[in-house]
């Protein structure tokens, strides 16, 4: 029977089109949901522009940060990864990222499962409904998500895990003490989140740096930012920032996508930079003779998404978490839409009537 309706990708660079694809039939441990909303990602707009991953096979939906109901379960999946009891009904959250467990990684070091030599994407969140065979994939994760959680929020899991993530990292060498001053420095949904997360976790002063006065700058604001700085070069911005700070400049930066020099120049001596990923070939000698720390962080593990769901769903009434989303339908011009969205993140709408007030 052909009853979902999805947002179709022949080959790599061909268009999106939406079809109609045969509803699965379920094994003991599968399960079916009606898809609320699904976030657009690089990955998805990558495959948009084009481009190939090694592990696809055509035809494909995209759409990895899915939230949704149940709508049917295997007689065997009767939990989530967690041990919550699961019902027809429930709101729950499918990870895309299944790490193998069975790499040298993945026994040795499950911390860093997205180290996985053999991960697998599940994609499909383009669509009114998913579907997840928890038997093919035993890397794959299901969450049960808390009943007055809106599923347009939940989308915002991946990337608050994160930021959530890289702070935690800091917090346990000891780099992010209580009341420490934080600049995020970068933009975009992880940087915005992470002006949330570092407050959450007890940031005394939390600045945003590299983000133009635009809607993206006023939202930084919103979300509690003391302050967004942005000047025509690089070393202005470093300027204005530890003058903004007091001169001493940062106990903690994060870095997103911007100038790591820059990064390390806004912190005091002593202070510690979380690279996001996608830093520039560095001497090590302003690291040593200042005694700073630069700490990467790789996205997030099937681990740290629990302790996001729980962060991000007791902050959800603190933060303007819904001015951050755009929304579109899942159309192909609300595809086209979503893919030019200046949002932080913009939402594909599967069922609009489940997606939450």
């Amino acid at each position: 029977m052909s009853d979902i309706r999805a947002a179709v990708l022949t080959g790599p660079g061909a268009p999106p089109t939406i079809q109609m694809v045969d509803r699965p039939r379920l094994g003991r441990q599968g399960a079916l949901y009606a898809i609320g909303a699904c976030g657009v990602s690089e990955a998805d707009l990558a495959l948009l522009r084009g481009a190939a991953p090694a592990d696809a096979t055509w035809p494909l939906t995209p759409g990895q940060r899915a939230a949704g109901i149940l709508e049917e379960i295997g007689a065997d999946l009767t939990e989530d990864s967690l041990g919550t009891p699961l019902r027809v009904g429930a709101k729950v959250l499918v990870p895309a990222f299944a790490p193998c467990l069975r790499c040298a990684v993945c026994l040795h070091h499950p911390a860093q499962a997205t180290r996985c030599l053999h991960p697998v994407q599940l994609r499909g969140g383009w669509a009114d409904r998913g579907a997840t065979d928890f038997a093919a994939h035993p890397g794959a994760r299901l969450y049960r998500l808390p009943d007055d959680m809106p599923l347009w929020l939940a989308t915002l899991v991946g990337p608050f895990a994160t930021a959530q993530r890289a702070l935690r990292r800091a917090q346990e060498i000891g780099r992010f003490p209580p009341g420490a001053t934080v600049v995020v420095h970068g933009t975009g949904c992880i940087a915005l989140l992470t002006v949330a997360v570092a407050q959450e976790m007890g940031a005394g002063r939390t600045i945003v740096a590299g983000a133009p006065e635009d809607g993206f700058a006023r939202l930084c604001r919103q979300f509690g930012a003391e302050a967004t700085i942005e000047a025509d070069t690089a070393e202005e911005t470093v300027a204005i920032v530890r003058e903004t700070i007091g001169g001493l400049g940062a106990d903690l930066v994060l870095r997103h996508g911007t100038s790591l020099a820059a990064s390390l120049a806004m912190l005091r001596d002593g202070g510690s930079c979380i690279d996001f990923g996608g830093a520039a070939a560095t001497g090590t000698g302003e690291l040593s003779e200042r005694d700073l720390t630069l700490l990467g962080s790789a996205t997030h593990a099937p681990s740290d998404l629990p302790p996001a769901i729980r962060m991000l769903h007791k902050a959800r009434g603190r933060y303007p978490f819904l001015s951050m989303l755009s929304r579109h339908p899942l159309t192909t011009a609300g595809i086209a839409e979503a893919a030019r969205s200046p949002a932080p993140m913009a939402l594909l709408v599967g069922n609009p009537d489940i997606i939450g007030p």
